[in-house]
Formats: structure tokens, sequence, C-alpha cells
């Protein structure tokens, strides 16, 4: 039987999903309702998880793919390497309509917010642009985690969104 999966994270770069799911069938754009991407961690960097939001506006978009149960179990694998993230139901929304998904949180309360590594925003902002998602999702995520850990400090905020995304030579 085949799983409706629900990827917001790097996984939306179609590539590096078929890397692990072969038979990953992409059934298009949705969004979920009340939720905001954040990233949290460890005291290392921080991973991509979506968090409950209280305003009705906030949306997290991304993608709803199918793919067997054999590409499932491959993708738990590799899913299972990071023990902090749980399978969840949720309710996407696409064209209006209400759909049910799997996707992966870190329910995590020992967590907090965390920068994540460069690589792996790079992944996800290539992957929204790649969509045409709205990139300042992303930027709002990285601002929770300055404000928790930087208290506002404008240079510090400008200094990251300058030199987090130069192109190397």
């Amino acid at each position: 039987m085949n799983k409706t999966i629900f990827v917001y994270d790097s996984s939306i770069r179609r590539n590096q999903l078929r890397m692990t799911c072969p038979s990953v069938r992409y059934l298009g754009k949705v969004f979920i309702r009340n939720a905001k991407l954040v990233f949290k961690g460890h005291y290392t960097f921080g991973w991509p998880t979506l968090e409950k939001s209280k305003d009705s506006n906030d949306i997290v978009e991304g993608l709803l793919v199918q793919m067997t149960e054999a590409d499932f179990k491959s993708m738990e694998r590799v899913v299972g390497l990071n023990k902090n993230l749980v399978k969840k139901k949720v309710n996407v929304i696409q064209n209006g309509y209400a759909k049910p998904a799997i996707t992966y949180l870190i329910e995590n309360k020992n967590f907090r917010y965390e920068i994540p590594l460069k690589e792996q925003l790079s992944a996800l902002c290539q992957g929204y642009e790649d969509c045409r998602f709205k990139i300042d999702k992303i930027w709002n995520a990285l601002e929770i985690c300055l404000n928790e850990y930087y208290e506002n400090d404008q240079n510090f905020e400008i200094t990251i969104q300058k030199n987090y995304f130069k192109k190397e030579e």
C-alpha cells in the first residue's frame, strides 16, 4: 500500500528525495495551517521542524508525495538516524481541500531553537526556490533562533544574512 507524506524540509529538493525513494510520485504543493517552520537542536545545530502557531494565518508550505511501502521503509531508515524525529499524522490543504498525510517532527522538549548548518540551510533555501515557496518563512525561522540567543542584535543578524549564502569562488 502506498504512503502519502508531507515534506517541508530539504526533502523538497526532488533529487534528494529520489535518491532515497526512487518510486516517489509528486502530488503537488500543499500547506499546513496554524503552523510555523522553526529550527531546533541540542547545543549543536538546528533541524527544520514545525511548531503549532496560534495565528491562523501562519502556514508552512511543502510537497505532498506518495511512495511505495518499500521506499517508505527506506526513508524511515534514513529518518531513523535522527532519533528525535516523531512520525505524525497531519491534515494538509491542497486546492482548498484537506488531505491526510504523514510527516516527521522534532518533539524533544530538551531541544531549543538553534541555527542550522550552512549546508542544510542552503539545501532548504534551494528547495524553497525550486518550488517557488516564500523564502521569508525560512528567514522567520532563523529570526526566532537569533531572538532566542542574540537578543535582537541587529549587527549579528545582518552579518548572518550577508554571509550565510556567499557563493564560494
